[in-house]
């Protein structure tokens, strides 16, 4: 299963960022076996740092089940980031400036 998850998982990725779907198609799919904990980690961490082009927050994600069972997992925290990002210089009062600088996505 997942194969599957990861292709309908990834299409959104690319639009995101092309060479971390590349990164993530390589290790999900085309390696054609179940990932190991260091590859899911990556995966993991590169998925988390898509959120905010993907629209999601850490908070509605949440934290995958074995980590949350397993302190030892290695696996890292999830940090949203700050709600006013520094934009070429400028520092925006809302975050409407964020949502503008994300609206072209779709157009790549």
């Amino acid at each position: 299963y997942v194969i599957l998850y990861a292709l309908v998982t990834l299409s959104p990725i690319e639009v995101c960022d092309s060479s971390s779907y590349d990164d993530m198609y390589a290790t999900l799919v085309t390696k054609g076996k179940s990932p190991d904990l260091d590859d899911f980690r990556n995966a993991l961490n590169l998925l988390q740092s898509l959120y905010i082009c993907l629209g999601v927050t850490c908070n509605q994600v949440g934290v995958p089940l074995f980590a949350k069972d397993n302190p030892n997992s290695s696996i890292s925290d999830c940090v949203d980031p700050p709600d006013k990002i520094n934009l070429v210089g400028y520092t925006p009062t809302s975050d409407a400036m964020l949502q503008s600088a994300l609206v072209d996505l779709d157009v790549r």
